[in-house]
């Protein structure tokens, strides 16, 4: 995921971003991931800028697992 709109703190193209990544990882199984993507969804669409400051590292950390589990998987 793009993370230079988190950088840049421009909420409305982040919430955009997430919202992708919500459907996406909804559609492949990855629930908990799409779980934290509709959270900081809600939380751009509300201004909630402590809150998506807080959460985003740990959405990156799942995002990157997830992306991990798919590497394995292509490569077997």
């Amino acid at each position: 995921m793009d993370s230079k709109k988190f950088a840049a703190r421009d909420w409305k193209n982040y919430q955009i971003l997430v919202h992708a990544l919500k459907s996406t990882s909804l559609s492949i199984g990855a629930e908990k991931l799409s779980e934290a993507a509709k959270t900081l969804e809600m939380a751009a669409k509300n201004g909630a800028e402590e809150e998506i400051l807080s959460r985003h590292g740990a959405l990156m950390a799942d995002y990157a697992k997830v992306r991990e589990e798919i590497d394995k998987w292509l490569k077997s």
